[in-house]
């Protein structure tokens, strides 16, 4: 397990370790053109045949945990827990071809770093990307 500040971010390489619960996001199957939208509903997690979930965006809003899911040669799953962090400033980004919406939600997160180039200070660079659900 990893911390960014409070946040708490836990690797997986496993389906099963992504908790039931009511998720506004998408999964998308390696053998659909389009994802399937999820508004408070659990992910599918019996797939029949070869396919296999390439891509997730989940947002559980009752226990304030994101979660993605990409397959990258194996499957990789990634939980934020967002308890101890305000969504209140996440930045809307344009979709691409989620039906019914046409933004998505992202709490951007900032990491401190020592800069060589800035006589060594401390600097705050771009960190994670976290999905927070669809917004306008």
């Amino acid at each position: 397990m990893t911390m960014i500040g409070k946040m708490h971010i836990e690797h997986s390489p496993a389906l099963d370790s992504i908790p039931q619960a009511k998720y506004e996001g998408y999964v998308w199957m390696s053998d659909k053109e389009l994802p399937n939208v999820l508004e408070g509903r659990d992910v599918p997690r019996n797939q029949a045949g070869q396919a296999f979930i390439q891509e997730a965006l989940l947002w559980d809003a009752e226990h304030r945990q994101s979660i993605h899911v990409r397959h990258v040669g194996h499957l990789q799953v990634v939980r934020y827990d967002m308890k101890d962090q305000s969504i209140d400033d996440a930045v809307p980004f344009l979709s691409h071809r989620i039906a019914g919406h046409a933004r998505l939600k992202f709490k951007r997160t900032w990491v401190e770093e020592i800069d060589p180039a800035c006589a060594r200070m401390t600097v705050m660079v771009p960190g994670e990307l976290i999905f927070v659900g669809f917004g306008s």
